[in-house]
């Protein structure tokens, strides 16, 4: 396999350069990306009882979710809410690596909130883009200013 793709044990491809090297090394171990958190997320998706499930990945980051969902409930329609724009371009890449389809999800540039306007976000390199609203802000390299929406209005 091409080395600069990372394939978990369920299946699902990313790319390398959107995982951190501490990752790399606990999935030596354990190949999953969060394991104890996909035990839980998996067996939500399997309660879902009813024709036409929706799920809503908010703070997409780089779309792990979004294409474990796809996966187990192939009839599921996916809205992905993500400001950063670096995101936005690894969730579709890794959609694409996964044999998904772009139509398939419905991907919007924005952070949900409770309220409507612009939020300002402080980013930092050190993780796979480890982003927060004002904590630690002193640790942040760079502040974005991106659009916010409710749910009610989208």
């Amino acid at each position: 396999m091409d080395n600069t793709i990372h394939q978990f044990d369920n299946g699902i491809r990313v790319k390398t350069e959107f995982l951190l090297p501490s990752q790399l090394e606990r999935y030596q171990k354990i190949n999953l990306h969060e394991p104890e958190e996909e035990v839980i997320f998996l067996d939500m998706l399997r309660q879902l009882k009813r024709p036409d499930p929706i799920f809503f990945d908010i703070g997409a980051a780089i779309g792990y979710y979004a294409i474990l969902a796809k996966k187990q409930l192939p009839d599921v329609r996916i809205w992905a809410f993500e400001p950063l724009p670096a995101h936005l371009d690894a969730t579709r890449t890794h959609w694409t690596l996964n044999g998904l389809a772009e139509a398939d999800i419905h991907l919007l540039k924005i952070g949900l909130s409770n309220t409507n306007g612009t939020a300002q976000l402080w980013v930092n390199d050190f993780s796979s883009k480890l982003t927060q609203l004002e904590t630690f802000q002193q640790l942040m390299k760079r502040r974005l200013f991106r659009k916010k929406d409710t749910l009610q209005k989208i």
